[in-house]
């Protein structure tokens, strides 16, 4: 879907990674979190307030985010390692926020 909607079809994952999930690693408990390579979260509807920076290009939405460590947490508990996730966001203010949130885990 990524490859797609953002990179026009150009992003291709290797043979050897394309279906690996967390699960696979040896020190990950296989949860409903860690059987899926890749999580979309829609959250259209949901009330989460978008802000919009002063610049009026960049945009962040702080229950996203707090969602986004929570789901983040189950993965932590379950084994994986915060070097083994990878957050992808658009805007550069949501990549603020998500470190202020996430602190010194992130």
């Amino acid at each position: 879907w990524a490859s797609g909607e953002m990179y026009s079809n150009r992003l291709v994952a290797a043979e050897s990674v394309k279906s690996r999930v967390l699960a696979a690693l040896p020190h990950v408990r296989h949860t409903e979190e860690t059987s899926v390579a890749m999580v979309f979260i829609d959250t259209a509807g949901s009330g989460f307030h978008e802000d919009s920076i002063v610049d009026g290009e960049s945009r962040s939405n702080r229950d996203e985010a707090h969602l986004v460590k929570a789901y983040c947490e189950k993965l932590f508990r379950a084994g994986v390692l915060r070097s083994e996730i990878g957050i992808i966001t658009p805007y550069n203010a949501q990549v603020t926020l998500l470190r202020e949130i996430f602190g010194e885990t992130l």
